[in-house]
């Protein structure tokens, strides 16, 4: 009586299929597949990422015209309201 010592207890069978070059040929085809989604879910990461912070610093500047506006001609605000309007307005433009 022979030990079974392969891997998952398939015996000779299992060596001869990949020998034949199916299991690797699909396992590559699959691999390969796996690295091209990485890749472009990779890219597309980088391309939301630089499209926010372009918003970021977009929305930034806004504000900083906006309190300069209200510096230049003396306007009293409370930093609380104008911050909620200030949100109110970017929600409305978005």
């Amino acid at each position: 009586m022979s030990k079974n010592t392969s891997l998952f207890g398939f015996g000779s069978c299992q060596p001869a299929i990949i020998k034949k070059g199916y299991n690797k040929k699909a396992t590559d085809k699959i691999l390969q597949k796996h690295r091209q989604n990485a890749e472009a879910y990779k890219y597309r990461i980088r391309e939301l990422d630089e499209e926010l912070d372009v918003i970021a610093t977009q929305r930034d500047a806004m504000k900083n015209l906006f309190y300069e506006y209200l510096d230049r001609f003396g306007v009293e605000y409370d930093e609380k309201e104008v911050q909620k309007d200030f949100e109110r307005h970017v929600a409305e433009l978005s």
